[in-house]
């Protein structure tokens, strides 16, 4: 998918203070894709999902500083890696693992609610049923 497709149809939500004329999803995916998974609407992660492909999107979210514990549960749930590659895991300054989110996100995958998903449509589909 070109670039300029996937920049005009990513929602306003995620970027509502980009100009997207000067967006270039190469040069910043460190920007854009923690936005995505935060922010960002299912059609947003399909974008890039298409645009950067799995490998990539983990690859930049095991780098970047802060990423909130649902995005980072969703993020090691959805590629099967380890919640501990991730920087943002690590240097949290408050325990990652004390905050609600998290430990919801944990618990649906203890309890048998979300299993290993072989997409993210499957994941859904496993939490809403």
């Amino acid at each position: 998918m070109e670039q300029e497709v996937v920049i005009n149809q990513l929602s306003e939500i995620c970027f509502w203070d980009v100009d997207k004329e000067q967006f270039d999803l190469d040069k910043y995916p460190g920007h854009i894709i923690p936005r995505v998974l935060e922010y960002g609407t299912m059609n947003d992660w399909r974008l890039i999902l298409s645009y950067y492909g799995l490998d990539k999107i983990v690859e930049v979210c095991k780098q970047v500083r802060t990423l909130d514990a649902v995005s980072l549960a969703f993020i090691s749930t959805i590629s099967h890696t380890n919640i501990e590659d991730y920087r943002c895991y690590r240097i949290r300054q408050s325990d990652i693992t004390k905050t609600k989110g998290y430990r919801e996100a944990m618990d649906d995958i203890k309890n048998g609610r979300i299993h290993h998903a072989k997409d993210v449509d499957d994941m859904f589909n496993q939490i809403l049923g």
